[in-house]
């Protein structure tokens, strides 16, 4: 942990769960700067597959969707690791045939959508 970071305005009305959300709030917020440097780059980004625990409940896919604008579908395939790996760019060449397609990957999850007023 880097020194001088801190939960500013905590009172003693704050939970461990008000904690919690800033840091995912935090986490989404730091990927809305990354996408911005991706469009910047030029790269397009039209929406915002994730996996691993966090995809298995709505909370975290609608905070990066409230926070970012862009669509976050769930997975069927909630935390599967080899997944997560050839879904990226950099690895999805060598192992393309044996990554599921996106149609198959998020098949029959609820998508979430941001609402602009949480922006």
């Amino acid at each position: 942990m880097m020194p001088g970071r801190v939960f500013y305005g905590l009172s003693l009305a704050h939970t461990r769960a008000h904690l919690l959300r800033a840091l995912l709030e935090g986490s989404a917020f730091a990927l809305r700067d990354i996408l911005a440097a991706m469009r910047g780059a030029g790269l397009g980004v039209r929406r915002i597959t994730i996996v691993g625990g966090g995809a298995k409940g709505p909370l975290w896919r609608q905070i990066k969707a409230d926070v970012t604008g862009l669509p976050v579908p769930g997975t069927a395939h909630s935390g599967s690791r080899p997944i997560s790996l050839a879904r990226c760019p950099a690895w999805r060449r060598p192992v393309a045939s044996a990554v599921p397609a996106s149609s198959t990957f998020i098949a029959g999850a609820p998508v979430l959508c941001g609402t602009p007023a949480r922006r």
